[in-house]
């Protein structure tokens, strides 16, 4: 055995106090969350988004390309062998890869309603020439950040819509099918304008909205006036009107 190797077996074979095992395992840990969490968060996923917000698209559009996204992630768990315990309830009975795109769901949404209405100045400082470097867009997490404090400070939600309108409007409709079935009609109806600002576009949806509502309550009122002249006859229908007119208030009468 040469001289060298003689020391290395001698070194080996010397006992490692305690102080130095910790040291060696706290380097050994420190090396692993360094490898994992030190590293700056890429804005791939910002750009990504921000790119479908330019595209124009609207927001019924971006919910089914996130239910399609989502779609995509269920299936990638069942091809990777998983399945929910046969207990599972609520979000357990998801994937993990599902339960990922779900849970990012709702800031995906914040940052592509934030850009879709005030442009990507919301995220990033654009130069004079107009040409912004991708570098410098936030990561995922501060860009969503970004997108709620512009939206919060606008008073709207993700789709354009005013905050206290879009609260009133999920307590009395509740999102139903309908109304969603509604919304989409009136979306198409009265599409985006090259120029026009969302609020401006939300404005004629709305208002486009309003004007088929009060139209299915005249068709309503005609309906049921019918029906009524058809069991009552012309003596019976006057007497039903004057019992009605009896029961409301004077100044809430129409004539």
């Amino acid at each position: 055995m040469s001289v060298a190797d003689a020391a290395i077996a001698d070194f080996a074979l010397t006992p490692i106090n305690a102080s130095a095992q910790m040291e060696t395992t706290i380097q050994k840990n420190a090396r692993t969350l360094f490898a994992i969490f030190g590293q700056v968060e890429s804005n791939e996923k910002t750009i990504a988004i921000v790119r479908m917000a330019g595209q124009g698209m609207p927001p019924t559009e971006y919910d089914a390309v996130e239910a399609a996204a989502i779609e995509m992630a269920r299936k990638a768990d069942e091809a990777m062998g998983w399945k929910p315990a046969a207990d599972a309830k609520g979000t357990a009975k998801y994937g993990p890869k599902r339960q990922s795109m779900m849970v990012q769901a709702s800031m995906r949404r914040q940052i592509f309603g934030a850009v879709r209405a005030g442009g990507i100045a919301v995220l990033v400082s654009v130069p004079d020439n107009g040409i912004v470097n991708p570098d410098t867009f936030p990561g995922f997490l501060e860009a969503t950040k970004k997108a709620r404090d512009y939206l919060t400070a606008k008073g709207i939600n993700w789709k354009g819509e005013a905050t206290e309108d879009a609260r009133r409007d999920k307590a009395t409709r509740k999102e139903s099918a309908e109304f969603r079935k509604q919304r989409q009609a009136s979306e198409d109806a009265c599409p985006m304008q090259a120029g026009e600002t969302i609020a401006d576009w939300q404005g004629r949806v709305n208002k486009h909205m309003e004007t088929m509502a009060e139209s299915q309550r005249q068709k309503t009122i005609r309906e049921r006036a019918q029906a009524l002249f058809a069991e009552f006859g012309v003596a019976g229908s006057l007497e039903l009107a004057d019992a009605l007119m009896r029961l409301c208030d004077p100044q809430d009468a129409p004539f």
